[in-house]
């Protein structure tokens, strides 16, 4: 028996931040109906019929959240590591949504089709408040980064991404990572600027040993600095 199949059986959907608050018996019932796959780095997730009004969690790697604002391209807006569901709102919503979601990295990917993401919701009002407080959270990040394109200027706008978009090392409390690190375009996109000035400005960070860039993260080694960088702003 397959290990995907053994966990279906046993229940996963516990795993998400999202769905902590599901009974061990729901857990089971729902997850059964839920689909999990191993999908390589780079794959689009909720393309096609049967995915777009999906949501979506990793059991492993990273999952990325864009925004398709035309055809073609698409904007960075997050990267998500395992058990933070993606693509709730275009399961509730009748809207067609401009979210995408592809793999960051290699992933176990759990797929949550929205006939069962509405009976889950319907059957668990815990569930349900816990979805609504994640939703609340996320609309209030999107609102301050909506401030910040209108009140930073570019530098401060990148000092506070990089903050924002980063966890803090388990293996050292006083830095920061960006894991897996983005690339400039990425970071111009998040912070609505040009590559070019992006890259003048890391580069600056680097040179002064405020971040190391490397294939496996960004490390933000003077989080205070950073933070202190942006407390000046609002002392001018």
């Amino acid at each position: 028996m397959s290990e995907d199949i053994i966990m279906q059986q046993d229940g996963f959907l516990r795993r998400a931040d999202a769905f902590t608050r599901l009974t061990p018996e729901q857990d089971r019932l729902f997850s059964v109906r839920c689909e999990v796959f191993h999908v390589p780095a780079g794959v689009l997730l909720n393309e096609g019929k049967n995915n777009e009004k999906s949501a979506f969690f990793s059991l492993t790697g990273y999952l990325r959240a864009m925004a398709s604002l035309v055809p073609g391209k698409e904007v960075y807006i997050d990267t998500f590591p395992s058990g933070l569901l993606l693509g709730a709102l275009a399961s509730i919503d009748t809207e067609r949504h401009v979210l995408r979601v592809m793999t960051e990295t290699d992933a176990q990917v759990v797929r949550v089709p929205q006939d069962v993401l509405l009976d889950i919701l319907a059957a668990n009002h815990d569930v349900c408040l816990q979805i609504l407080q994640m939703m609340a959270v996320r609309l209030h990040l999107t609102a301050t980064h909506l401030c910040e394109l209108s009140n930073l200027d570019v530098r401060h706008r990148l000092y506070n991404a990089l903050l924002r978009l980063s966890r803090m090392d388990p293996a050292n409390p006083r830095v920061r990572l960006i894991c897996p690190p983005l690339t400039h375009t990425d970071l111009a996109d998040h912070v609505g600027a040009r590559r070019e000035t992006v890259s003048r400005e890391m580069s600056r960070l680097i040179q002064s040993n405020i971040i190391e860039k490397t294939s496996r993260a960004i490390t933000i080694r003077q989080p205070y600095e950073l933070t202190r960088l942006m407390a000046q702003v609002f002392k001018t």
